[in-house]
């Protein structure tokens, strides 16, 4: 079934901001990315759905740009602990919210029990996405794929947004990674209230995954990067990443299996999208065969 919008507006927002070394850290030494707060890039696809059917409209609007650059004081990254239990704490003093340890608990694929999505796409089309280039990042369409890639190795993240607002929901994407090492990363973004902030939860090329929420202003880290043996390290690897989020508790999934799971409130609703950033390989790219989400009763 095709999908057709209604209406469309697109906002571009640009933040950046870097920290300066902590104490004790020499100035000749490289600075870890932790003591970064990392830049991100949006795009917001903002439309009306009806019924699950948007509607064309005869003339999209024009774009409206706004770019801003300005720096903002250090934000301390703290790095979590990992407990026996294979517990998550979150860190303390970087989210609004309280912090809370989660237990895990053995679980099977989450997609298995879940029918069929409420949305699923394959990407035969762009019609779901606000497709776009800049000095950073570029997202196309191709060869039945959504093709992510960053310019530069500069930590820079960039994100698209689609029109897809769901409130509980299980998302998972299919992606796989191109030339790439380190933590080149791509990954998901849900919950984004608005154009200039959201969760993103990622993969990186050597196998390590992370959450964090951008407020508009500096990085909250949630689960710092954490090595998993459930990712498919490397060039070339397939990877399933998906992520269920049911009121304020988000669950971790690699490849069907269960990661982490967490507690935060830094915001309660928003939109889903993609991301990509590279940190250690120019022209970093990946490419995504499947996005689909469900609703959780």
């Amino acid at each position: 079934m095709r999908i057709l919008y209604r209406s469309v507006s697109l906002i571009f927002l640009f933040f950046s901001a870097c920290t300066m070394p902590a104490n004790n850290i020499p100035s000749s030494s490289p600075l870890p990315e932790t003591l970064y707060t990392q830049a991100v890039e949006t795009i917001v696809s903002k439309m009306t759905v009806e019924a699950g059917t948007p509607t064309i409209p005869a003339e999209l609007p024009a774009q409206e740009i706004t770019s801003t650059a300005t720096p903002q004081p250090a934000v301390s990254a703290t790095q979590l602990p990992t407990l026996t239990t294979t517990a998550t704490v979150l860190p303390t003093g970087t989210s609004t919210s309280s912090p809370t340890i989660i237990p895990t608990q053995s679980s099977s694929d989450p997609r298995a029990g879940l029918g069929d999505p409420e949305f699923r796409d394959t990407f035969d089309t762009a019609d779901n996405w606000p497709i776009y280039t800049d000095t950073h990042v570029k997202f196309e369409v191709s060869d039945g794929r959504m093709v992510m890639t960053a310019f530069e190795p500069d930590f820079y993240n960039g994100w698209m947004l689609s029109w897809i607002n769901p409130a509980n929901f299980y998302l998972e994407i299919t992606a796989v990674n191109g030339v790439c090492s380190g933590k080149d990363r791509y990954g998901v973004v849900f919950r984004a209230p608005n154009g200039d902030a959201g969760y993103l939860f990622g993969f990186s090329c050597d196998g390590r995954y992370s959450l964090w929420y951008w407020d508009g202003k500096k990085e909250i880290d949630i689960v710092d990067w954490t090595t998993s043996s459930l990712i498919e390290a490397g060039e070339g690897k397939t990877n399933r990443m998906g992520v269920k989020v049911n009121g304020d508790r988000f669950t971790l999934y690699a490849n069907g299996s269960l990661l982490t799971e967490v507690q935060d409130n830094n915001s309660d609703k928003g939109e889903i999208g993609l991301f990509v950033g590279a940190a250690a390989t120019a022209n970093f790219t990946a490419f995504v065969e499947e996005l689909a989400y469900w609703n959780l009763k």
